[in-house]
């Protein structure tokens, strides 16, 4: 007999062995904290549970048949069973809208509807002794099937279709090997429900359902390749996926980003072997007021806090104890720990639009701020411009999206083009017109100012040796150098390799330097211009009068020109003062034996005006704005027709 009961309840106790393996792995490993893993132990739970009664049933009818005990055992193991089995499919249900992020996408009276079934499940089977609706139990304790038990079948697929509808097409997760785990899962699981619908005595319902559990496990709630092992929370890959299945639920969520500023300080202070533990500090604090599902290390030096439910003041006053933390600091072995950072919040989607803008958010330079300081929608767009902007650089170079412009600068007269400024425009495949008072602080932040610097001086030499400067009458054309250019030991000989490489005469190009560069390190800017002077190359002091430095620039170093900035000018319009300072500049560059130019010259009446002057050069929108090449070839290809029209009729 025992031998024939354990053969009639091998799938059983198979199914109870896989069910409880599965609990305690997914309770050993901790995965616990996300509502998908409460309810998949709940799952768990039930599943073991149905065997349980099922073999409870078996058990009464063989080893105390024909009792009243052994009746009683037999209904409250089919009451069980079935009410066990009826909460399956919808806790299926509910497990994938959260293991999809659909949960916030479906509206409260959904979550009604779903229930509905069940419900007439459980009334079913409360009304059942007198109705014998789910079963029937004759006085002989032969079991037979209600109508209701077929219902009960009726209503699974009707969960399990929605499950995997969501999956499929709601949840961009399913891709890869998480898809073929679970379609694997549920085809193997379907042939064994269809076997105990026709032969009820063959008890394979259970343990496949377990199978799929086993399934569910391996490819959903085992998420070590989701982990990062250092800090202990879930890693970028995790923030990306979660961040992107969120962006499709079209529901408001928020976005906390805490970043350490000071990371190398930190790591030269508890050196490489420690480096890890502090951020696993910080992890553990996070997830000590924040969900660990929800929390992410972004960078090596970032953490990211998502947040669904949660409203705009709860975020605020998250992102203020996170402050009050960093402001507190941490401590290791009794010393203080150097930790610095700012936090920044702000929702998605209205100031986050996607994965991307969060890694932008975790990597890109932020504003210089104290410690503990709280960021917020505002100081976020101007991260991302910030972030966007250096990918717009890169995209610049390997797109050709830069352009260089040319602004001719006139002689006295105001007729003659004697020669041009070369201007870098940037237009960007996804943000148009960049303008360089944008783009160049942020090429010197990232180290590409000297790629752009190289790619403008390669263009103006090309240009310089198609002979079309000449034929306008340009001696030269301006170049204007950035601060990173001119400290780099390596600059000058790249640009005599560049000007050799197109055979330019180098007195053919006349590098700019602003105030701001001359005043920095007048050692190694005399170095460079005396070196490149020596080879023919011009140098003119940029946007003198912006009072970025003193006038020892001028004294003591080597400079063809001065070009008055246009700020000067245009004081020099409004007031006597400034009339009297731009006056005086003007001599005193001449005395100097240095040419004066004057950038900015809008209209005919600034002109007229500061002609009186006698500055040398002229050079603003009122004689010609930046033209590009193909516009300064037609203007030449017009004046040599001109020219050969004039020697004709001679």
């Amino acid at each position: 007999m025992i031998f024939e009961f354990l053969n009639q309840t091998g799938f059983l106790l198979g199914a109870i062995l896989v069910s409880i393996s599965c609990l305690i792995y997914t309770l050993a490993e901790r995965h616990t904290d996300r509502p998908q893993n409460t309810i998949f132990i709940m799952m768990l739970i039930t599943l073991a549970l149905s065997a349980g009664v099922e073999i409870g049933e078996l058990a009464a009818r063989q080893l105390v048949p024909g009792t009243q005990t052994s009746r009683l055992m037999i209904e409250f193991c089919n009451f069980t069973y079935y009410l066990l089995h009826g909460v399956s499919p919808l806790l299926l249900l509910y497990y994938t809208l959260f293991a999809t992020r659909n949960f916030q996408r479906i509206r409260t009276r959904f979550y009604v509807v779903y229930l509905i079934p069940v419900a007439l499940v459980v009334g079913m089977l409360i009304t059942n002794p007198w109705f014998h609706m789910m079963y029937h139990l004759d006085d002989q304790m032969n079991y037979t099937r209600g109508w209701g038990v077929y219902y009960l079948y009726l209503i699974a697929p009707f969960y399990m279709l929605k499950a995997a509808h969501l999956f499929v097409f709601r949840w961009s997760g399913i891709k890869g090997r998480r898809g073929r785990i679970i379609l694997f899962s549920a085809i193997v699981t379907i042939p064994g429900i269809i076997i105990q619908l026709i032969i009820p005595e063959l008890k394979t319902e259970i343990f496949f359902e377990c199978v799929f559990c086993m399934g569910l496990m391996i490819s959903l709630e085992y998420d070590e390749d989701r982990m990062d092992t250092a800090s202990g929370i879930y890693n970028r890959s995790a923030l990306i996926q979660d961040t992107e299945s969120y962006f499709e639920t079209s529901k408001k969520f928020f976005v906390i980003c805490v970043r350490v500023t000071n990371p190398e300080t930190v790591r030269r202070v508890v050196g490489s072997t420690l480096n890890e533990e502090v951020y696993r500090m910080i992890a553990d604090y996070l997830i000590s007021v924040h969900p660990r599902y929800m929390t992410y290390k972004g960078s090596p030096s970032a953490f990211g806090l998502l947040s669904m439910r949660a409203n705009e003041g709860q975020v605020r006053f998250l992102a203020q104890m996170i402050s009050w933390k960093l402001e507190e600091g941490w401590e290791y072995e009794g010393r203080k720990l150097p930790i610095h950072g700012v936090v920044l919040y702000a929702n998605a989607p209205d100031y986050i639009k996607s994965a991307e803008d969060i890694l932008l958010v975790s990597e890109a330079p932020i504003p210089q701020k104290e410690n503990g300081a709280i960021l917020t929608s505002t100081d976020l767009t101007n991260v991302l411009r910030s972030a966007n902007l250096e990918a717009a650089l890169h995209r610049g170079l390997s797109e050709h999206n830069f352009r260089v412009f040319y602004q001719p600068v006139y002689a006295a007269d105001g007729r003659r083009i004697c020669s041009a400024e070369s201007l870098i425009r940037l237009r960007d495949s996804e943000y148009g017109e960049i303008l360089p008072g944008e783009f160049i602080p942020a090429a010197e932040r990232n180290g590409m100012i000297e790629q752009i610097g190289e790619y403008t001086l390669e263009q103006v030499c090309d240009f310089l040796e198609s002979g079309i400067p000449a034929k306008l009458g340009i001696r030269y054309i301006n170049v204007n150098l950035s601060v990173v250019q001119c400290m780099d030991p390596d600059f000058v000989t790249r640009v005599k390799d560049i000007v050799s490489r197109y055979q330019v005469d180098p007195a053919w190009i006349n590098f700019e330097i602003t105030e701001t560069v001359a005043a920095l390190d007048y050692a190694t800017l005399d170095d460079v211009i005396r070196e490149l002077k020596s080879e023919g190359f011009l140098f003119s002091m940029e946007g003198y009068g912006t009072g970025y430095a003193n006038l020892y620039s001028i004294f003591s170093l080597e400079f063809d020109m001065i070009k008055m900035d246009r700020k000067l000018l245009w004081e020099a319009l409004k007031s006597g003062d400034g009339w009297i300072i731009l006056d005086n500049s003007v001599r005193m560059v001449h005395e100097l034996s240095h040419e004066a130019v004057v950038v900015g010259v809008e209209n005919e009446e600034q002109f007229e005006k500061i002609r009186t002057l006698g500055v040398d050069w002229y050079q603003g929108n009122y004689f010609s704005p930046p033209l590009e090449r193909e516009k300064l070839e037609q203007m030449a290809a017009t004046a040599e027709a001109g020219s050969e029209v004039e020697g004709d009729s001679r």
